[in-house]
């Protein structure tokens, strides 16, 4: 009933469910009802509400579990509490019996990335393993995107190595979030290699990225000179694998044409773009 009325969305008859069992003799709120409770008021972002009944669990002899606190842990990170966070964590280390595990660290380590708390990651890292929890594909990606947001694209690579070696198999999450390293950095080179990479492997890269990777990828490749030929290769590819051009894209193919001195090919781009409706907003953006 508890987590019935949670889904629906009504905290106050789950809360009134929780205070007539707890008023009951024959009928007390085990551990699970309690952790129920918690999860529904984290979800609610009542953290709060949360941590009193956590408090009364205690009250009424029922110890939470690492299930219960890891609930409690990825609460406050999703709310961006991370030293409630840790006092959580601090409270379960002290505690003989239910020691943090791997999916703790994990949630605290993924809260950490999303804000680029690099030397936090890396502090959690080392306090998991020191617990004896080898890190698993979901932590090592979290570090992989905290260590390329900070620009430590080697250091990236470097961890995939570290995850093989581990006998954590590295997936296309791992490997595309590597490839935002270098697009971040403004190194259509670099990213253009790693896709290759990535193709080589035999992943699949998701469609929709791949299509906006090759859009930034031409743009940047228009800007350079002498750089056409690779153009054309992926406008090819592109549109052999069905994707049709967008109006951004024209102006830049154009541009890069123009830019190179071959006008020819540029009038026959343009040509293209009128064939595709792409009137107006080519002239403007080739005009550029």
């Amino acid at each position: 009933m508890i987590h019935g009325f949670f889904k629906i969305g009504d905290i106050d008859s789950a809360r009134s469910v929780l205070v007539r069992m707890t008023e009951s003799r024959d009928c007390l709120p085990d551990r699970i009802t309690c952790t129920i409770l918690i999860d529904g008021y984290c979800k609610k972002g009542k953290l709060e509400e949360a941590m009193k009944c956590m408090y009364e669990m205690e009250k009424h002899g029922c110890e939470p579990n690492v299930i219960t606190y890891s609930t409690m842990i990825h609460g406050f990170c999703r709310k961006g509490d991370f030293d409630s966070a840790r006092r959580v964590l601090g409270r379960m280390r002290e505690s003989k019996d239910c020691l943090p595990d791997l999916v703790t660290y994990t949630t605290l380590i993924d809260g950490y990335c999303k804000k680029g708390e690099l030397e936090k990651v890396m502090k959690c890292m080392g306090e998991m393993e020191k617990l004896g929890c080898e890190p698993n594909l979901f932590s090592c990606n979290a570090l992989i995107h905290a260590l390329c947001l900070s620009g430590h694209i080697g250091e990236a690579k470097d961890m995939v190595t570290k995850m093989r070696l581990h006998g954590v198999e590295d997936d296309i999450v791992t490997h595309m979030t590597i490839l935002k390293g270098p697009y971040i950095e403004g190194r259509p080179d670099a990213a253009a290699k790693h896709l290759k990479d990535i193709v080589n492997l035999g992943m699949k890269p998701e469609v929709a990225y791949v299509v906006i990777f090759n859009e930034y990828l031409i743009c940047s490749l228009c800007d350079m000179r002498g750089r056409m030929g690779e153009v054309e290769e992926l406008v090819c590819d592109m549109l052999g694998n069905g994707h049709e051009l967008r109006t951004n894209l024209y102006g830049c193919i154009i541009k890069g044409y123009c830019e190179d001195g071959n006008v020819n090919m540029a009038v026959q781009t343009f040509c293209g773009a009128l064939d595709n409706n792409n009137i107006l907003e080519t002239l403007t953006k080739s005009s550029r």
